[in-house]
């Protein structure tokens, strides 16, 4: 009996990183029955198990965490943070090679099997070098690296041959400008000692393992790449120190340091958003913005019923939440006339940014006393963050302020700021705001283009300064707002004032009617776009000309 081909969708990183790869999985689980679907993430995704079982979608856990913030790193004596890391990495290795030797070690090949990996599981392409697997490439973000200014150089120095080899390559075989567009993490040294030591490969991609000479017998078709964005390459390099188990990179202040038949690179972001250069590689491909079903995107799950029920018909319910949430609603639809302004920085918090969750309060409540804005601050599940909104709250309470509590949210400074813990849909909440603050990841960026709502974007790691000027260049937010201008370090008058009144002009720039006109036009734009369907028909495509 034949066994069913096995695709194997693998996406490290946050949320925002993660969980568009799993809704291209889920779609491709379901329009592929005859496949075996399975989706390897970090456990911290746990919530993705059962929307994924629902699509018919093995969920695989993998220990390691998202990101792993030097800050969090109590400087124990006895293990150094550069140590921390190393291990984390190494076990993350082990645990994947382990799952992909349960997946593909005891049953032959079958035509048709893939891997689908995003820019922090690079760990799949050697994986999928070693099992002799098809791989493709799905970014639901921009390359979230750049090749150091002295990588060509060093390329050139150390691997003449591999170098004129890559250089020399018809533009439909992989070649130089997929290395530096993409591939260059692959030829660092961590990566190298790892694929020859465990893996037992060579040391180089496209290397003999014996000789170390190119693979002249062989060049591989240019990787397919599908996309959301752009290559950092056309972007500034800001510090980060956050590390990325999955990545094999550590972002530092100074800089930002087989048998498989092709590699597919995809995007899932717009061609009306980003210009697609000429200078990418020849098969990336832009899919537009990859969208998770909404119901997965609910902290509860009566709400996520609720708003399933509605779209299958009841148009009421649609635009409710549960008996549990009756205050978010009712803060969002009152005052009419006065929509409230989004506040959330997603996964920040957690990667050490947010070192001063009082003091970003005290900034929100001076731009709400200088301001005729509400707010909704969603608090993403940071607990520092959390604590000290009890804290206000219990001040409040004892300085006889309205301070009303209910089921996953407080209002605070006389009931203009609302905090909620729990999460629902950007696409069901935006259009119901007047803007929406937030830190310039792709999913959140998109999700205000889809709403047609105005954006302030206070970008701190990555992609998210690109996302920033390119909406301020589209013309639906102001210039990016700096870190110090929505999240200081410092609780004292001066710098939450000036935090204040910063935040304070940027909304009132998101509220000219030019400012909200375009962001309808945009909107507009993306309406009739399915950036998840698009990258599942460009899959099946490509299984399709390599049959």
């Amino acid at each position: 009996m034949k066994s069913k081909p096995r695709a194997v969708f693998m996406a490290f990183g946050t949320k925002g990183d993660v969980y568009p790869v799993a809704a291209i999985a889920a779609a491709f689980a379901s329009d592929q029955e005859q496949y075996q679907v399975v989706f390897i993430t970090h456990s911290a995704h746990e919530n993705l198990r059962m929307h994924l079982r629902a699509n018919q979608v093995m969920y695989i856990p993998v220990s390691s965490p998202p990101a792993v913030s030097p800050l969090e790193h109590y400087g124990s004596t006895e293990v150094t943070f550069s140590a921390h890391k190393r291990e984390i990495t190494q076990n993350h290795r082990h645990e994947c090679t382990l799952i992909f030797e349960d997946i593909f070690g005891d049953v032959p090949n079958v035509e048709g099997d893939l891997i689908a990996i995003n820019f922090f599981a690079l760990e799949g392409w050697s994986l999928a070098e070693l099992f002799q697997i098809r791989c493709i490439v799905v970014a639901p973000f921009v390359v979230p690296y750049s090749a150091p200014s002295s990588f060509e150089r060093q390329f050139r120095k150390e691997l003449p041959d591999l170098y004129k080899y890559l250089q020399e390559a018809p533009s439909h075989k992989v070649g130089w400008k997929d290395v530096i567009h993409w591939m260059w993490p692959l030829f660092a040294e961590e990566w190298g000692s790892w694929r020859s030591l465990d893996l037992k490969l060579s040391a180089f991609p496209f290397t003999d393992p014996v000789t170390g000479l190119p693979t002249f017998h062989e060049r591989l078709p240019s990787p397919l790449l599908l996309k959301t964005a752009i290559a950092l390459s056309d972007i500034r390099i800001f510090s980060s120190n956050m590390h990325y188990p999955g990545a094999c990179i550590t972002f530092c202040k100074e800089e930002l340091l087989s048998d498989i038949q092709w590699l597919d690179d995809r995007y899932g972001f717009s061609k009306e958003i980003v210009e697609c250069p000429g200078y990418w590689p020849s098969k990336v491909r832009v899919c537009g913005f990859w969208f998770p079903p909404r119901k997965w995107q609910f902290s509860c799950n009566d709400c996520a019923e609720i708003s399933a029920s509605g779209i299958s018909g009841n148009l009421n319910k649609q635009n409710k939440l549960c008996s549990a949430h009756l205050g978010l609603q009712f803060f969002i639809k009152f005052p009419a006339k006065e929509l409230p302004v989004f506040i959330g920085l997603s996964s920040v918090g957690s990667m050490g940014f947010l070192r001063n969750p009082r003091a970003f309060l005290r900034v929100l409540g001076t731009a709400l006393d200088i301001s005729g804005c509400r707010f909704i601050l969603f608090s993403a599940g940071y607990k520092p963050l959390e604590e000290a909104i009890e804290s206000y709250a219990k001040e409040a309470s004892s300085c006889s302020e309205q301070t009303h509590w209910s089921n996953e949210g407080v209002s605070l400074f006389g009931g203009r700021l609302f905090c909620f813990c729990g999460s629902v849909p950007y696409n069901w909440l935006f259009p119901r705001c007047a803007a929406a603050v937030h830190h310039g990841g792709s999913g959140s960026t998109a999700a205000a283009l889809q709403a047609g709502v105005p954006q302030v974007i206070c970008p701190f790691m990555l992609d998210q300064f690109y996302w920033a000027e390119r909406m301020f260049w589209l013309g639906v937010a102001p210039e990016p707002l700096r870190r110090e201008h929505l999240v200081p370090d410092k609780d004292e008058d001066f710098y939450i004032k000036e935090a204040a009144n910063m935040l304070v002009r940027a909304l009132d720039y998101t509220q000219a009617s030019e400012v909200k006109a375009r962001a309808l036009q945009i909107s507009n734009k993306l309406s009739n776009e399915d950036g998840v369907s698009e990258a599942v028909r460009l899959i099946k495509e490509e299984l399709r000309s390599c049959q």
